[in-house]
């Protein structure tokens, strides 16, 4: 993908017509030879600012967000189809949310609200095999085998502890698809279940916690206890409790694993209160509900999708400022392995909501109506994935305080 291409910076200006530059989208597999025996058409994550407009003659689904997404994968996969000759593969790379395809709870971030699904007919029967990422449980595109989602490799969330990771080997002869064989990735940490993934009153937490045999997988390793397994506890609550991880954590003591969290589900205490809709916790939130919500009390209605592009960009930015820091803070600490790391599940965090809660107010605090949206999407700055033509490039936006400086100017 141009992300991990050598010829230049990935973050290019987009070009006025938001033309794409096909020579770093489009690239040729060589065989033993040095024979050109396959063209890969590979398409990016398309952020909203991303998609390009539908003229009025061509199809339209009546969702721009769709429209848009499949006339940028037409364009990459109609210029590939130019330059393919006979013998040769086709092949397709992309990153995109698929109609029919199965989503994962807590480690899949949403694409567009996961509300603008793309059809698998827009990959054309010339498409030997279509190679896709996003959702993480291996899974073939409403049964179609040549157009696959190969899955996450490993675990990256509790919800995802009964997958089979593993990537495919892809078997083509000639232009066409032969077969495609599933080669299944070792589980190098356990990740062993209390409650079947069922909340629990705390004292039957305690005692599984308590009887729980689990075997030691750090003796004999260099770092061992980076092999031991992780482990979620989930405790339904009648009301608050300030010490339920200082007892989870002594019936655990001794125990050879790793407590990643306590997910708490509180129920009230009997009656008719036991039966409400209890709050999400904080860390439960995704940002892009926080947006929703306000908007809605605010001014009723739905986000505009230009509202939603620019807080996307924001709290990319912030997540990507934070990993940085992180980073930073690390060097020159003891480093995590990366299939410990990789292990940690994704979840909304305090951090995450702190950031949706600033963008937010300085995307809808003051903002007379909904149409003036449209005008802090424009002037908000935007980092860009998508190759453009003309071969610009900038250097990565600053920090979040600039970004939202930007866009009370935008505002103001």
């Amino acid at each position: 993908l141009p992300r991990t291409s050598a010829q230049g910076d990935p973050t290019s200006e987009r070009a006025s017509d938001r033309s794409i530059d096909l020579d770093r989208c489009i690239v040729p597999l060589r065989g033993p030879s040095g024979d050109v025996e396959a063209l890969v058409a590979a398409v990016p994550f398309l952020r909203m600012a991303d998609l390009p407009s539908v003229p009025a003659h061509e199809p339209h689904t009546g969702d721009p967000v769709v429209d848009g997404a499949m006339a940028a994968y037409a364009r990459v996969l109609e210029g590939a189809s130019a330059r393919v000759k006979n013998g040769e593969a086709m092949l397709a790379l992309g990153h995109c949310l698929m109609a029919g395809g199965q989503l994962t709870d807590e480690s899949e971030r949403p694409i567009y609200g996961n509300a603008h699904a793309l059809p698998v007919a827009m990959f054309p029967q010339q498409i030997a095999y279509a190679a896709l990422g996003h959702l993480h449980c291996a899974q073939a595109v409403d049964g179609v085998e040549r157009v696959r989602y190969c899955g996450s490799p490993i675990p990256l969330s509790m919800t995802e502890r009964n997958y089979r990771h593993g990537v495919n080997v892809v078997d083509l002869q000639g232009d066409a698809l032969r077969a495609v064989r599933s080669r299944e990735v070792p589980r190098t940490v356990n990740v062993p279940e209390t409650a079947a993934g069922e909340h629990e009153p705390l004292d039957v937490v305690l005692d599984r916690l308590r009887a729980l045999e689990v075997a030691d997988a750090s003796s004999g390793f260099a770092g061992g206890d980076e092999r031991k397994p992780f482990l979620e506890v989930r405790v339904r609550l009648a009301g608050p409790t300030p010490d339920v991880r200082a007892r989870v954590e002594q019936a655990l003591q001794g125990k050879p694993v790793r407590l990643l969290r306590v997910q708490v589900q509180l129920s009230g205490e009997g009656g008719a209160l036991a039966d409400r809709v209890m709050p999400a916790l904080l860390g439960d939130i995704e940002p892009a509900r926080v947006l929703e919500g306000l908007y809605r009390r605010t001014f009723g209605g739905s986000v505009p999708l230009e509202m939603s592009a620019a807080f996307d960009e924001l709290l990319e930015e912030a997540r990507a400022e934070r990993s940085e820091s992180v980073d930073a803070r690390a060097d020159g600490a003891t480093q995590v392995p990366a299939h410990a790391a990789t292990n940690l599940p994704t979840v909304a965090t305090d951090h995450d909501t702190d950031v949706a809660s600033a963008a937010v107010t300085h995307a809808v605090t003051d903002v007379p109506g909904p149409a003036t949206t449209r005008e802090v999407a424009a002037r908000a700055p935007s980092q860009l994935d998508l190759p453009v033509a003309g071969g610009a490039t900038r250097s990565r936006a600053g920090s979040v305080a600039a970004r939202t400086r930007a866009t009370d100017e935008a505002l103001s």
